[in-house]
């Protein structure tokens, strides 16, 4: 499954984390606003209500929720993997050296 650039084994950065949690009374982490992770498992309940399980972060399962809690996606931006192979310098080769013939 695909959305917008999310799958599962992608990186995504948190780019919200104004996270409404409080109706639960166990402590959770949470993700955190600029911080990077991955996406270990993507749900998608319908009426683009898609959401994310994270690899970094397993909370315990909630009695009134269908498991863990997950993320939704708009808190989140993927990552695009950049080839630096073209910022890298290239190794200068020796200059031939010429005889006079």
């Amino acid at each position: 499954m695909s959305n917008l650039g999310f799958y599962v084994g992608a990186q995504v950065q948190c780019v919200d984390d104004n996270w409404q949690v409080t109706e639960f009374t166990q402590p959770f982490i949470l993700p955190v606003l600029g911080n990077v992770y991955t996406i270990r498992k993507i749900l998608d309940f319908g009426k683009d209500e898609i959401c994310f399980l994270l690899e970094e972060i397993v909370n315990p399962r909630v009695m009134m929720y269908p498991g863990e809690i997950c993320w939704y996606s708009w808190h989140f931006k993927p990552l695009k993997k950049t080839d630096i192979s073209s910022l890298v310098p290239k190794k200068k080769s020796k200059p031939k050296v010429v005889e006079n013939v």
